[in-house]
């Protein structure tokens, strides 16, 4: 069992990252500021979408590459559904504010957690909360309360922002031209990065700019992931029903 929940947990959370030549610092001037804050906004209008592709997960014992469908429903839940090569549906990922759920026909087991798992810390080496979903799956930028804004960089295709607070620091680069994030560097409060994250390849879908590659690095654990979607469109509905089959074996971590 643990087994499988590390296996699906890789496959959230691990790419590589973009290096960029970085130029002077950039006063910390109102248009620089618009930005960021124009992104932030946005976060709140994200359209429901579903996108199909392909996951390519390598650690330094294996590498595995599988099909998958991600569903959005704009809300408050992301649903992932791999196709283990026994087809989709075998195993589905349910990924809400407060709780992740996988279920698992192979092991006919039902497992569900929290964020605050002391089973998940100890997988991940870090907390992990549901804002990093939001992060990794919608690109979406999430910065906490206590996060100041400490300097800008100005290059030519991005502003680079560094953010800092009591439990660390992020680098996240800006489009200029999109307004959306290109890469986003998290680091602890002793200036390890924890992760690595890269956006590519944007496109128009719902009248909006959504990444169709997302590459994530997590360099202490050697782990790297890369989300590939050949296809995101709308979806239409509201929710995203957590199916728990019959007479399957309920586990908690």
């Amino acid at each position: 069992m643990r087994t499988l929940f590390f296996l699906v947990l890789a496959l959230v959370l691990s790419g590589c990252g973009i290096s960029g030549n970085q130029v002077a610092d950039e006063p910390i001037t109102q248009s620089a500021r618009a930005v960021i804050d124009e992104v932030l906004q946005s976060n709140r209008d994200l359209k429901a979408f579903q996108g199909t592709g392909t996951l390519t997960i390598e650690t330094p014992d294996q590498g595995q590459r599988l099909n998958c469908r991600i569903y959005y429903n704009s809300h408050d839940t992301v649903k992932m559904e791999v196709n283990t090569g026994f087809g989709y549906g075998i195993i589905n990922l349910w990924l809400t504010p407060d709780s992740i759920f996988i279920s698992n026909r192979l092991s006919n087991q039902f497992i569900s957690s929290t964020y605050r798992s002391d089973e998940l810390v100890r997988l991940l080496h870090f907390p992990f909360k549901y804002t990093d979903i939001q992060t990794l799956f919608l690109g979406k930028v999430i910065l906490n309360s206590a996060m100041q804004l400490t300097r800008v960089m100005n290059e030519p295709e991005n502003f680079v922002y560094s953010y800092r607070g009591p439990e660390g620091s992020e680098k996240i680069w800006i489009s200029k031209l999109l307004k959306k994030p290109t890469r986003i560097v998290r680091n602890n409060r002793r200036g390890e990065v924890l992760l690595d994250i890269s956006f590519l390849r944007y496109k128009p879908v719902n009248e909006d700019q959504l990444a169709h590659q997302i590459q994530i690095y997590r360099p202490a654990q050697k782990e790297k992931l890369s989300l590939f979607f050949s296809q995101i469109g709308s979806f239409e509905k509201e929710e995203l029903k957590i199916l728990v089959p019959e007479k399957m074996e309920r586990v908690r971590l």
